[in-house]
């Protein structure tokens, strides 16, 4: 567990695993195919990845792995890879990465980057109380940005209707609801449509990335002061919970 929550703070979103998870994955996880290989020395455990086959796959993913050194994470890929060699169709790994811990030191040393993730699917009943509940992070990106020193608003359109950031000394001072801009473009405006708020503020491609891939995303002026608001962020929430 302390391996596991050590490379979830390097993320920059993660979901943390409940301790009766932990107990659910460890006794029933072989049930669905879902195995936990821990590497030990000197009686301690040092590394520990999720080797899961899912029915309609004939690949097998490589979950939440961590180790203390490059050394742990070597050796849990070569017993993952033992476990599947011998299994026919098993033989495709598929590991998810670990930025900053030294499994994925040892996993970039023999992988290749794969575009196979797990979707993320979100729903925001009230985009302005997520806003206010993450504030402090925002005004702490905001601090570090080259806009520490600026004041003013942001008025991000959500088109029906629309989000007020004002913002002085490198903080976030209030988030609040505004009239909705119905063509923000227009004037230069920073918008989001509503079914893609999430993906936004959880940076699954960053501001710049969001708004290369959809129509009703904009950034308008306000591209470089979106994109330290809402930078991509690395994630660590595939586990079910």
């Amino acid at each position: 567990m302390r391996l596991h929550e050590a490379a979830q703070d390097r993320t920059g979103i993660a979901l943390q695993r409940a301790r009766r998870s932990w107990w659910a994955l460890i006794t029933e996880g072989p049930d669905w195919n879902d195995h936990v290989l821990v590497a030990e020395q000197d009686d301690e455990v040092v590394g520990s990845v999720r080797l899961l086959r899912w029915p309609e796959d004939p690949g097998t993913e490589l979950l939440e792995g961590a180790a203390a050194t490059a050394r742990a994470g070597r050796a849990l890929l070569a017993a993952a890879r033992e476990r599947t060699d011998g299994s026919e169709g098993d033989g495709d790994l598929c590991s998810f990465d670990r930025l900053g811990d030294p499994y994925g030191v040892a996993l970039h040393e023999v992988g290749l980057p794969t575009r196979r993730w797990h979707p993320t699917y979100v729903r925001v009943p009230d985009p302005i109380v997520l806003l206010r509940a993450v504030q402090p992070v925002l005004s702490r990106r905001l601090a570090s940005s080259p806009f520490a020193a600026e004041e003013g608003e942001l008025v991000l359109s959500l088109y029906s209707w629309s989000i007020r950031f004002t913002y002085e000394h490198g903080a976030i001072t209030s988030i609040e609801q505004a009239p909705g801009i119905e063509d923000p473009e227009d004037q230069g405006d920073a918008a989001v449509a509503p079914e893609s708020f999430p993906a936004l503020v959880l940076g699954r491609f960053g501001a710049a990335g969001l708004a290369e891939r959809v129509d009703d995303v904009l950034l308008g002026h306000h591209h470089d002061f979106m994109g330290v608001l809402f930078p991509r962020l690395s994630n660590d929430h595939v586990f079910p919970t």
